[in-house]
């Protein structure tokens, strides 16, 4: 796939959804010579979806040329309001600039995404704690309710927006496909390695056992998760594996996997241990 695909395809598996405009809600699009075919395009099409586009001299010109609605905006160099002030208004959903100038510091375009990324950065940490707190919501209702499974790594010093939990004596796939049923996504394994049957040679280097290694889910979570879906899938997920371990071999008829129970210790700086 070229560069566009996949970055479009990583973001719809991370469930990222094109914001509605609101009253007011505009785009700021300053882009080099080279790319202002391309912003015609996307212009209109943000046009079209509702929104009111701002550009900078050079762009809104091209673009009021190609008969595309966009007011001017200053640039940092002229009067004021600039487009920063406009930037600041919390008015604006998206920023589209290019430069032609590479990364001086100086140039008006590296500090209009400059000013972008430290407004949209202001709301990183809320999001983390908030996406975290839905982490371990679910990691610690699937903990309660399946036995012989467990978080992999460790508890404390990992990303806020993702999970990978162990499910013993089950296959990864078959739980893939039972939850693609319910209409809850995630993965198995990783993508390296996505055509091969061998459990994550990750999992392997970290002493995770063959009867857990093969089971193990990746459930990655965004700014667009909900707590309903953290709730959803905390009761789908324990009659899954319940129906999926029935069938097998390695799982007993009274309900437990046998004397090979994992215990993993990693918050300890070591490894897992087996429990017999």
């Amino acid at each position: 796939p070229t560069f566009h695909e996949a970055m479009i395809k990583g973001l719809v598996a991370a469930g990222y959804q094109f914001k509605t405009p609101g009253p007011g809600s505009c785009v700021i699009i300053s882009v080099k010579d080279s790319d202002k075919r391309e912003a015609a395009e996307l212009a209109w099409k943000l046009h079209d979806y509702g929104y009111k586009s701002y550009g900078t001299p050079g762009t809104a010109r091209y673009l009021n040329s190609q008969m595309i609605p966009c007011s001017t905006v200053r640039q940092l160099s002229g009067e004021r309001p600039n487009v920063i002030d406009l930037l600041e208004s919390g008015l604006v959903d998206y920023v589209f600039s290019t430069s032609a100038h590479g990364r001086d510091p100086q140039r008006d375009s590296v500090k209009l995404r400059r000013k972008a990324c430290e407004l949209s950065g202001q709301h990183v940490g809320y999001m983390r704690s908030e996406i975290e707190r839905l982490r371990n919501r679910l990691e610690q209702g699937i903990l309660a309710k399946v036995p012989d499974c467990f978080v992999t790594g460790d508890p404390e010093n990992r990303t806020a927006n993702t999970s990978n939990i162990a499910f013993q004596f089950v296959e990864g796939e078959g739980i893939l496909l039972k939850l693609n049923e319910y209409g809850i996504c995630a993965s198995s394994g990783s993508a390296c390695t996505s055509g091969s049957l061998d459990p994550s040679h990750v999992m392997k280097a970290m002493g995770i056992p063959f009867t857990a290694a093969h089971g193990t889910i990746r459930f990655s979570l965004s700014r667009f998760t909900t707590e309903a879906d953290i709730d959803y899938t905390v009761e789908k997920v324990p009659e899954i594996i319940a129906e999926l371990r029935s069938f097998s071999p390695y799982w007993r008829k009274d309900g437990s996997g046998g004397s090979e129970s994992f215990d993993p210790n990693y918050g300890e700086g070591k490894g897992g241990e087996f429990k017999k």
